[in-house]
């Protein structure tokens, strides 16, 4: 069985943890971009149609 220091162990988790919660604001601002950007095209269409 492989041994990891403790110290290592919590490096390594905090990292990917810092990983994560950039790569869920990431997405999190992706997806705020496309629901803006079809709520623009929805009332475009809207006012198109009228």
């Amino acid at each position: 069985m492989l041994e990891v220091s403790a110290s290592t162990f919590l490096r390594s988790t905090a990292n990917s943890n810092t990983v994560g919660k950039f790569h869920c604001t990431y997405c999190e601002y992706g997806n705020g971009l496309m629901s803006y950007m079809a709520e623009i095209l929805a009332r475009i269409k809207t006012r198109s149609d009228a």
